[in-house]
C-alpha cells in the first residue's frame, strides 16, 4: 500500500502499513470518536490491543498505531479496539522534556 492520507500501522521498529483509514464520527452525546477502519485480512490483532495517534515528526503526518497485546484471543472482523490513547505531539513531549530539564515539575506545582 502507498503512503496516501491518514492511513493505519502496527507500531514496530519498522511502521507497518497494514490498513487505512475510512471514516470517523464524532459523538457529542457519547463524548467520544468512532473511527472505522480497514485492515488487511492477514492481520491478527490481540483483543487486548490498544489504538493511538502517532506522529512521523514535527511536520510528519498522523497515523493509527496500534499497540499489540498478549491476548490469545483476536478481533474479529467488524470488531471494535476499546482501548485507546491520548494522543500527545512531539512538540508536547519535547517541551515536557525541556520543562523538566530545566528544573521544572511535572506534576503542575503540586
Amino acid at each position: 500500500m502507498g503512503r496516501h492520507g491518514v492511513e493505519t500501522v502496527l507500531g514496530a521498529v519498522v511502521l507497518l502499513v497494514v490498513g487505512m483509514f475510512m471514516f470517523f464520527a464524532y459523538s457529542a452525546a457519547q463524548v467520544k470518536a468512532v473511527v472505522v477502519m480497514s485492515i488487511v485480512a492477514d492481520i491478527k490483532l490481540p483483543t487486548d490491543t490498544v489504538a493511538s495517534i502517532g506522529s512521523e515528526g514535527i511536520v510528519g503526518s498522523k497515523y493509527v498505531r496500534f499497540e499489540p497485546g498478549v491476548e490469545k484471543t483476536f478481533i474479529e472482523a467488524g470488531g471494535a479496539i476499546a482501548q485507546t490513547k491520548g494522543f500527545r505531539s512531539l512538540e508536547d513531549q519535547v517541551g515536557e522534556i525541556i520543562f523538566l530539564a530545566t528544573g521544572g515539575s511535572s506534576d503542575g506545582g503540586q
